[in-house]
């Protein structure tokens, strides 16, 4: 097996198992609805760099940064024994804010579409006028 197949198996894997843990067994109120959204681990694979989707404001967003890179300890303990690798990956996360740069893409290009539409529509209504 290739190390970039060995690499993507075990980030899909870690991404699984940190949903899990994230979801249903950390007990700390102050991280809020978290969605593990990548992991990239280092191509050594003694670290790896997980993204998450905080849906939350900025401020829950960064307290549920640093409350998962606190525990980051916690989590790999936790998850060492189902991975059965020879070393856990350092773990460090991360703010993945591309869901929100689609989201105002799309409120963008639904603006623009609608500019257009309203300038239709005056070109119609003129049209009209001149019959």
């Amino acid at each position: 097996m290739s190390a970039s197949k060995r690499i993507e198996r075990i980030s899909r894997q870690l991404q699984r198992e940190l949903s899990q843990i994230i979801l249903y067994e950390l007990e700390d109120p102050r991280i809020g609805f978290v969605t593990v959204t990548k992991v990239k681990p280092a191509s050594d694979l003694k670290s790896a760099r997980v993204y998450i989707s905080v849906f939350a404001g900025q401020t829950n967003q960064k307290q549920s940064i640093d409350c998962l890179n606190r525990a980051s300890g916690y989590i790999q303990k936790i998850i060492g024994p189902r991975l059965k690798l020879r070393f856990l990956p350092n773990l460090t996360f991360f703010l993945d804010d591309s869901i929100e740069k689609q989201f105002t893409i799309f409120k963008l290009i639904e603006k623009e579409q609608a500019i257009i539409k309203s300038g239709q529509d005056d070109k119609s209504q003129d049209e009209e006028q001149e019959e």
